[in-house]
């Protein structure tokens, strides 16, 4: 090979080393990164609040109820049947178990042929437990009150019309009015449920019992219970 040939293709490899070395600057110079847009965090997920009980709910029941009262044993030749109407306040310690008072007023007629034309009424001042053996909405429920009942009793009776020998003259019978405290301890034991409406109200259906120990014999009733519950 000649001198010229080879110093020829010395020249054509610089210029291209040259060329390659320049195209590879420019590249470098002219690049130009690309920024992504922040990727905005993606909100918190909220906590599912997990429904609470009766007792979370509220831990104060109001409750109204509304009873027929219907004589038990000897009480039955005193009184007629009468009608009881129950205020109750209770604070649930926990899911299960509420304790509170109980007041109202039991209104009995008096028997007119075996005591006479009268009123018998009954104020309970007790306390009250109550167990309940299910949570909401459906929650049968056992419970027991124990206090004083303010009790009276105010009556007429007509004493037997008698013939006076004297005048020759029947002589009507005479009204007499008589009045006792009849004032006592009690214990009314009582079942029945809860069934919630929502989440302010429930109703309130059962039986309630009295055994009340005043002087002169028991005075015993019971009734079936229409009430409602109004939650704090």
């Amino acid at each position: 090979m000649s001198f010229s040939k080879l110093f020829m293709r010395k020249i054509i490899a610089s210029i291209s080393l040259l060329i390659l070395m320049g195209i590879s600057v420019l590249a470098q110079v002219s690049y130009k990164p690309v920024i992504l847009p922040d990727v905005p965090a993606a909100p918190p997920v909220p906590k599912v609040q997990q429904k609470s009980s009766s007792a979370g709910e509220s831990n104060i029941y109001l409750g109204f109820s509304l009873m027929p009262g219907i004589r038990l044993g000897g009480f039955k030749d005193s009184v007629k049947s009468g009608i009881d109407v129950l205020v109750s306040g209770e604070y649930f310690i926990n899911e299960n178990i509420s304790a509170g008072l109980e007041t109202g007023l039991m209104y009995f007629k008096t028997d007119p042929v075996n005591l006479g034309v009268g009123k018998q009424t009954f104020i309970p001042i007790a306390l009250k437990a109550t167990y309940f053996f299910k949570e909401q909405p459906f929650r049968p429920y056992g419970a027991l009150s124990i206090g004083y009942y303010v009790s009276k009793r105010d009556y007429s009776f007509m004493s037997a019309p008698y013939f006076d020998p004297v005048s020759g003259t029947t002589v009507p019978g005479k009204e007499t009015p008589r009045s006792l405290n009849m004032s006592c301890l009690g214990v009314s034991p009582m079942f029945g449920f809860y069934y919630d409406i929502d989440e302010q109200f429930a109703a309130n259906f059962g039986a309630q019992f009295f055994f009340l120990f005043p002087k002169g014999g028991a005075s015993n009733s019971m009734g079936i219970k229409f009430g409602v519950i109004y939650k704090l």
